[in-house]
């Protein structure tokens, strides 16, 4: 291994989640460098507000797809008999009403450089708005629509504003991809904070904290935010 892993690459190291050939390799990294060796050492040690873990099952399925237009509509006929029964013995009126457009149903791959946090829940995976209570031990996965760009990195801040870089992920073009890993949550007091920044080259690991940390602007990129609140 010639060059130094990324947190992620210690992330998935820490829960065995790496090839063996992977592993060994990343060992005899760890051995000769003292900076890496460091760096696990730090994460083994301090309790981040987010800790990579291996993704929920449930989690790693698609969210379930609407159901078809004629089942959602299975009120209609109970409630244009009901309407029919009022008209008989009503009088007939000429109100004019406006109706609701309803919410979207599904995401729409291309739409928007997106980014989504999904928290798994006994009934399946849930899409949390931005804004969402969570609470400790929630488990949480990240998805995301990179639109034009060519890399993704993903960040965590906890409340004390300490900003943690999960890794770097090449971009799939027509795909709504998603994180190789959950996020579990500890008792960090305060709002947790997650990001992705896109961007079309791969940028270090300082300076997407910087970026973060200092609420920069991202150059030639798009960054995306989720704010969730601990309860």
């Amino acid at each position: 291994m010639t060059k130094h892993p990324s947190t992620l690459t210690l992330h998935k190291l820490r829960y065995n989640e790496l090839p063996p050939d992977q592993e060994d390799a990343l060992r005899v990294h760890l051995r000769e460098c003292a900076e890496c060796s460091g760096r696990l050492g730090a994460q083994e040690s301090h309790r981040a507000a987010f800790i990579a873990a291996p993704v929920p099952e449930a989690l790693r399925a698609p969210p379930p797809a609407p159901a078809p237009w004629w089942r959602r509509m299975w009120w209609v006929a109970p409630l244009a008999a009901a309407a029919l029964a009022l008209l008989t013995i009503l009088p007939t009126t000429t109100t004019t009403e406006t109706a609701e457009s309803p919410p979207p149903t599904e995401r729409i791959k291309g739409a928007a450089v997106a980014l989504e946090a999904w928290l798994d829940t006994p009934q399946g995976p849930r899409l949390l708005d931005d804004g969402a209570v969570v609470a400790e031990g929630d488990t949480i996965q990240l998805r995301f629509d990179p639109g034009p760009h060519r890399y993704v990195s993903l960040l965590g801040e906890d409340g004390a504003g300490v900003v943690q870089l999960f890794g770097t992920l090449r971009a799939e073009d027509g795909e709504i991809q998603r994180a190789p890993f959950a996020l579990r949550l500890d008792e960090s007091p305060g709002p947790q904070l997650l990001y992705a920044i896109y961007t079309d080259q791969r940028l270090s690991e300082d300076a997407l904290v910087t970026l973060v940390s200092e609420r920069r602007d991202v150059p030639e990129g798009t960054l995306r935010r989720v704010r969730l609140e601990k309860r």
